[in-house]
């Protein structure tokens, strides 16, 4: 089927009339955009946003209050169409009028045909596979395995709510276990979105993964894309909950029973900063913190809360305007060089 995406543009005050303008027209849903409400949004979710792309930025917070429906382009969808643009017009008279004390704005109409295809997968389109460090290949779920390939698969079905993997602080992530993981660790994947940070753990050899994330529906994709990838519901748990919230004491007591060897974050630098001195009670002896996430500009930020926690900076891996570190408690066997796992693209941190 195709469809008619119909735009109009509003104030944020005639938000409500507009929206319902369309719904009694016959439009079966609108979709809103408002520039004020996303900066109120972006201001009281500050602490998930390090970064929003600019493009983003300008569209959104800067562009116009629009509601969008979209119409069955037949004969059904030309009749509400139709309506729709009657209705509009008497809105335009009626606020003519000095005293009807709303202003709807310009209330200009576009319409876009939009063909057959599924939105809800059309983005698959532009989901490629993508090699990773030595030994890693991630492969979206739907696509076979290419002939010949010498690399351990990675299956990722992302689900409705989480990435493809494709960003470079998960590539980071993903090449700083590849050098670490060592056969039979116990891994904690914080954050863990997809669960691809600790599934691929899982792949490489370690012996248990424990996930969490304070989304309750990264668990069941998460367990999802494990049993896609051959791994085990015994050797993986997702809990859900947030480990910066005070109640938090029982799921950290969850997750350090046994304590891990290897700890990976990748979120952002304002969730791992009052992180950071939680993570010591969640490691073993000699067990090492991945965290990526962090913008460069970040970088001595980050620095500075890890030596304040403890913490040695093992190693720093740099692509794009994103960091990886790795660390390691002081006291737990961690030191201020550790020249093993040091890799030859390290940028001082400085």
């Amino acid at each position: 089927m195709n469809w008619l995406e119909v735009r109009v543009d509003t104030t944020p005050e005639a938000l409500d009339a507009v929206c319902e303008l369309l719904l009694s027209a016959g439009a079966g849903g609108v979709d809103i955009r408002d520039a004020g409400e996303f900066r109120r949004f972006l201001d009281a979710s500050r602490p998930d946003w390090d970064y929003v792309e600019e493009s983003l930025l300008r569209d959104m917070a800067e562009g116009p209050t629009r509601v969008t429906a979209y119409l069955a382009d037949g004969p059904a969808g030309r009749d509400c169409l139709a309506a729709i643009r009657d209705a509009l017009e008497r809105l335009r008279r009626l606020a003519e009028d000095p005293g009807f004390g709303l202003d709807p704005g310009t209330l200009a109409l576009d319409v876009a045909r939009r063909d057959g295809e599924d939105w809800e997968i059309a983005w698959k389109r532009h989901f490629t596979p993508f090699p990773v460090g030595k030994r890693l290949f991630v492969l979206p779920a739907w696509l076979p395995e290419p002939p010949g390939l010498d690399r351990t698969v990675f299956r990722l079905e992302p689900g409705a709510l989480f990435g493809t993997g494709l960003h470079a602080t998960t590539r980071l992530c993903l090449e700083e276990i590849e050098t670490r993981l060592q056969p039979g660790m116990r891994v904690l994947d914080l954050g863990c979105g997809t669960g691809i940070l600790s599934v691929v753990a899982l792949q490489l050899g370690a012996g248990s993964a424990v996930a969490a994330d304070r989304d309750p529906a990264a668990g069941d994709i998460a367990r999802d894309n494990a049993l896609r990838n051959g791994v085990p519901l015994d050797r993986y748990r997702v809990l859900a909950g947030d480990l910066l919230d005070e109640t938090a004491g029982n799921l950290l007591q969850q997750m350090a029973d046994p304590p891990a060897d290897l700890v990976l974050a990748n979120i952002v630098a304002d969730v791992l900063i009052p992180l950071v001195p939680r993570i010591p009670g969640l490691l073993a002896p000699g067990g090492v913190f991945v965290l990526s996430g962090i913008l460069v500009s970040r970088v001595g930020e980050m620095a500075a809360a890890l030596h304040q926690a403890g913490f040695a900076i093992l190693s720093r891996r740099d692509e794009e305007d994103w960091t990886c570190l790795a660390c390691r408690p002081a006291d737990k066997g961690g030191l201020p060089d550790d020249a093993h796992h040091r890799e030859k693209t390290e940028i001082p941190i400085s």
